[in-house]
């Protein structure tokens, strides 16, 4: 159905037939074709992440910058080198609504990206980009981006609605004198384990205000679709921010976290922001014993060692 689709050499036959077997025929295509439409059309999400951060000036005191990462089943969202080089827009379709804090269900962004990343074997694409609003006031303020559907492979949620969604406000803080910047995670999109092993799942947390920091599992419709808890048997420390999981079921596992940011006391202990977390876990039986450590070379850096990159 894409361009990227190769087919093998058509083959022609003449055929003599009467009305009613060509009825029949006629069916038997538009049959085929709707079931292929509706594959192209299906499950296709892989996660995602939304950020943001205050980007006002005297013109436009209330003008936010978003940056989201999303991924994609590769087979629908293509991506290689070239279209990594060129910078194309891709993207599933659909777009980042403002909830709360416009008016209408305004939209203030497509969902298109830039692919940074993908995978042949395992049919996924992942990439990301960044948008301005300008708000009418302070807020607080909710953008979403939800549809339909999750991948069809997840062992919870497959084929279930997706919803991406952050909240804040734009009221300086007494404390620092500044709006609130929320926290931001570098997790993995994708992360792999051994069947029959029981392992710690570090969540890589930072916030620019030096806030304190927790993660939830993500709850309600809103913020997690289809896959709220998906990840069965699962426990979570909220700070620093550790899954707990005896990886028992093989497949891909859909994991929807919200990270919240939080000042110091005295002040009041109300979540200033929500920012979601949507990622994979992949469990294979890799036929290896689980008391067997990961040996990490020189020079692999610490856990929580943060570098910077410069654009481009």
């Amino acid at each position: 159905p894409n361009g990227n689709t190769t087919h093998p050499p058509a083959k022609f036959y003449r055929v003599t037939t009467n009305s009613s077997e060509m009825k029949r025929c006629y069916c038997l295509v538009c049959i085929f074709a709707l079931c292929v439409i509706s594959q192209v059309g299906g499950s296709h999400f892989r996660g995602g992440t939304i950020t943001w951060t205050p980007n006002g000036n005297t013109t436009h005191p209330y003008k936010v910058l978003f940056t989201f990462k999303l991924g994609w089943r590769r087979s629908i969202t293509y991506c290689d080198d070239s279209v990594i080089t060129s910078k194309r827009l891709l993207g599933g379709g659909g777009s980042w609504q403002c909830i709360t804090g416009c008016s209408n269900n305004q939209t203030v962004s497509s969902a298109k990206m830039y692919c940074t990343s993908y995978s042949e074997i395992e049919d996924w694409s992942q990439g990301e980009r960044s948008f301005t609003h300008i708000f009418n006031n302070n807020g607080p303020f909710t953008i979403r981006f939800a549809r339909c559907c999750w991948i069809s492979s997840l062992v919870v949620g497959g084929g279930g609605e997706w919803s991406v969604q952050t909240s804040g406000s734009l009221v300086v803080r007494k404390d620092t004198g500044k709006i609130n910047t929320p926290p931001v995670s570098a997790t993995s999109p994708i992360i792999r384990l051994q069947l029959g092993c029981f392992y710690f799942v570090n969540i890589n947390m930072n916030d620019a205000d030096g806030d304190e920091v927790r993660c939830r599992w993500a709850s309600g419709t809103d913020e997690c679709g289809d896959i709220c808890n998906a990840l069965i048997g699962a426990t979570l420390q909220q700070s620093p921010c550790v899954i707990r999981y005896f990886a028992n079921t093989t497949g891909w596992h859909a994991v929807s976290l919200t990270l919240e940011d939080f000042p110091p006391p005295p002040q009041l202990h109300a979540a200033l922001s929500q920012v979601p977390l949507q990622f994979l876990i992949r469990v294979d039986d890799v036929g290896q014993n689980c008391e067997v450590p990961l040996h990490f070379v020189v020079p692999t850096p610490a856990d929580g060692d943060c570098f910077a990159v410069a654009p481009g």
